[in-house]
């Protein structure tokens, strides 16, 4: 007896069906559905051993037809996107398209279309039913930028941010019978303006109430258009109390070395006496420009001499040098530059010295001269302002460090000791050393508006 069952059992009578060659594989990938399912009846002996069909259906090819040209990415604004949906939808190439092909593009499809009908074919797939269901679909679809994420900034693409250290957003709320000042900060745009555009800024706001006031800092958001939405109180405050007391809230950068102060990008000043509103326990929204703010007692100081020569009518001014000023907050120390203003019998003369870069102390030792008339009435009518200035902020208009006054101006018992002697000793050159002085700004008119007994 033979070991092999009677199916498999080898005979020299049969012959042996030989099954089609395998379709040759073409350089392009390709998806072939399985074939249909037989009945075990119609089955051949040797299709018993072979793997099951799974069912599933997979999605038919394309013809020889069905590949289209490049066309070009079509690139949308987020303002866009926001309009229509977000779904990409791909882009239908029309008919014309395949004719205006060449005809080595045309020979080349041809080509490369034959064996993949002849494979279809060989595989039992009906290539007119799976042209008809395969919709042209173009292999680069319409895309769209999607990093572009919506920021805070109330400022559109269209406009630039303002030149400014930034605006911040706030709120103020007070609860007379909770003795209770409530101050929201809402977000804060443009912050820095345009200076150090390079420095990805971490800023967080610190909340002083003075005077004698607790310091309270809020938490720290990356970016130069950032929303805060958090909320501060401060206990222990009677109404009568708010035209007495003063907020103070200063932007930081958070530095990342370690042991190091962190840069103060800009600061304001609210007086509570200005904001009637409170009194009616309504909420006052509140949008403020950020200023940067020098203590008035550490400007700095500057060493001039000054000399009259009678016969030349000619006025030298030398500056020597410029020390202990400010830092600028973000930008670091200053880009130092003197400007000396003359007026006299009318007229107005303006020169400056060079500019020196990155320093807080900046010796010149330069000569600044100016014609003028010798006449005593003449010298003692004359107004000599010299500012002193950070070329670094002028992007935030102002730029202002200290200035100094000599002749009819002059402020300080220094400044006006130089100038008498270099008047009644003329020919001589007399040095003074004198502390810069913040700028005179005039203060803020506050409109209140009448009560209902007016």
């Amino acid at each position: 007896m033979s070991q092999y069952p009677p199916l498999l059992e080898p005979s020299s009578s049969t012959v042996r069906r030989r099954l089609p060659p395998t379709p040759r594989r073409s350089s392009s990938p390709r998806i072939l559905p399985t074939p249909p399912p037989s009945s075990p009846d119609c089955m051949n002996h040797s299709a018993l051993f072979e793997r099951r069909p799974s069912g599933r259906k997979l999605p038919m090819p394309p013809n020889a037809n069905d590949w289209s040209l490049p066309s070009p990415t079509v690139h949308r604004k987020f303002s866009e996107m926001s309009k229509n949906t977000s779904i990409i939808i791909p882009t239908l190439i029309s008919q014309h398209h395949h004719q205006s092909c060449s005809f080595d593009q045309s020979s080349t499809t041809s080509k490369s279309s034959s064996s993949d009908v002849d494979d279809l074919i060989a595989h039992g797939i009906d290539i007119s039913t799976s042209s008809k269901s395969a919709p042209e679909i173009s292999p680069t679809a319409a895309t769209t930028n999607a990093n572009a994420v919506p920021t805070s900034s109330s400022w559109t693409d269209n406009e630039t941010h303002p030149n400014g250290l930034g605006l911040l957003h706030f709120s103020l709320q007070h609860f007379p019978v909770r003795k209770r000042l409530r101050i929201s900060i809402l977000k804060a745009e443009g912050l820095a303006g345009q200076l150090k555009p390079e420095l990805e800024i971490h800023a967080y706001c610190k909340l002083v109430l003075l005077p004698g006031g607790k310091t309270q800092n809020s938490i720290v958001r990356r970016g130069r258009d950032v929303v805060f939405n958090q909320e501060f109180f401060f206990d222990g405050i009677l109404s009568d109390e708010l035209n007495d007391k003063c907020l103070n809230i200063t932007v930081c950068h958070q530095s990342t070395q370690k042991l190091q102060k962190d840069p103060v990008i800009g600061e304001l000043f609210l007086p509570l006496k200005n904001l009637s509103e409170l009194q009616t326990k309504k909420e006052i929204k509140v949008i403020e420009e950020l200023k940067h703010h020098i203590n008035p007692k550490k400007l700095g100081r500057l060493s001039i001499t000054c000399c009259i020569e009678k016969d030349a009518q000619r006025l030298t001014i030398n500056i020597i040098k410029a020390e202990d000023l400010p830092k600028g907050g973000i930008t670091g120390p200053p880009d130092v530059c003197v400007r000396i203003r003359l007026e006299q019998k009318g007229k107005s003369q303006l020169k400056q010295s060079r500019i020196i870069k990155g320093t807080c102390c900046a010796v010149y030792k330069e000569a600044v001269m100016f014609l003028i008339s010798p006449k005593l009435n003449d010298l003692y009518d004359t107004n000599i302002t010299i500012t002193v200035h950070d070329l670094s902020r002028t992007i935030t208009g102002d730029d202002l460090i200290g200035s100094v006054f000599l002749g009819k101006i002059a402020v300080d018992k220094s400044e006006i000791d130089q100038w008498k002697n270099a008047i009644e000793h003329q020919g001589k050159e007399y040095k003074g050393t004198h502390h810069l002085k913040p700028s005179l700004r005039t203060p803020d008119v506050v409109a209140e508006a009448p009560s209902d007994s007016e």
